[in-house]
């Protein structure tokens, strides 16, 4: 019962860590994306302002490419959301680790 009661409280405290990084690593993607979005947003208005004398072809070119970077910003955001939401199961993960523990202790009682 004892080694039981060690092996979870090393597993608790992998899983705090696990949920520490993956925090760390969230807020990263976070300011990750912010930075993106101010940069795609100077990006598309000085490319619109330098077309505006330019070709269709070389505009509708210019768009797809921003486009493309569109989806790319899109994928970024689910990834951050897909994070998010293991962080949400790894905290539901700890929270019955920490409800079987408590219940192994009064057992032991």
């Amino acid at each position: 019962i004892r080694r039981n009661v060690i092996d979870v409280s090393y597993h608790i405290a992998q899983y705090q860590q696990i949920i520490q990084d993956l925090r760390s690593q969230v807020q990263l993607l976070r300011d990750q994306r912010d930075e993106l979005e101010i940069r795609l947003t100077t990006t598309n208005e000085a490319r619109f302002s330098r077309l505006s004398d330019s070709n269709t072809t070389e505009r509708l070119r210019v768009e797809e490419g921003l486009k493309l970077k569109e989806n790319i910003l899109q994928t970024y955001r689910k990834q951050i959301d897909a994070r998010r939401a293991l962080l949400e199961i790894d905290s539901g993960l700890m929270d019955v680790i920490h409800e079987c523990t408590r219940n192994e202790s009064i057992i032991e009682q």
